[in-house]
């Protein structure tokens, strides 16, 4: 537990659902940057031209159930994946829909930082620059630099997984007097 989060404060059901959906999450996130990654790389052809408003809505999903006591960071995380599917509707199948994916991405990098200021969470410093990194290969066309960062960065998000996984779950919640 980080020094950050010293006063546990008594969990509801609601509060331990929260927590499990946040962590699956993060896991269902993972999964989907390896499935894209592959599939980018031309190993796999599952769902291709959903991955982008799948990635959409897991990124909602778990923004949503994001415990954070800052509000406007809170709140920032949750409005980039909303504002990644409501441009979604006007770009999908064409080649700014990279802009959706690009909020989507924002939101899951800013919970990865999150990660890493909270409970020091190896590797999860890097995710933001790797997701970038994918940002910008399928920008400019280069499925290899493209697949292979999202293929990284679901490890990344694997080993933020694992590690959420053994936390206890009043770790993620903390001092609920904190909250703004």
């Amino acid at each position: 537990m980080s020094e950050h989060h010293q006063i546990v404060s008594e969990l509801t059901t609601r509060d331990k659902i929260e927590v499990v959906l946040y962590r699956f999450g993060i896991f269902s996130f993972a999964c989907v940057l390896l499935i894209s990654g592959l599939e980018a790389l031309q190993i796999i052809s599952v769902l291709q031209e959903y991955m982008i408003p799948v990635t959409g809505v897991i990124t909602l999903h778990t923004a949503v159930f994001l415990h954070t006591y800052i509000k406007p960071v809170r709140n920032i995380v949750r409005l980039a994946p909303v504002v990644g599917l409501i441009s979604l509707i006007f770009t999908a199948n064409t080649q700014f829909d990279i802009l959706s994916l690009g909020c989507f991405y924002f939101a899951m990098s800013g919970i990865a930082l999150k990660e890493y200021i909270c409970f020091k969470v190896t590797g999860t410093t890097l995710s933001p620059l790797v997701l970038i990194a994918a940002i910008i290969g399928y920008w400019f066309e280069n499925m290899s630099l493209g697949g292979n960062a999202q293929i990284f960065a679901a490890a990344l998000f694997l080993i933020l997984a694992v590690s959420k996984a053994t936390q206890k779950l009043s770790d993620d919640i903390g001092d609920k007097s904190l909250y703004q």
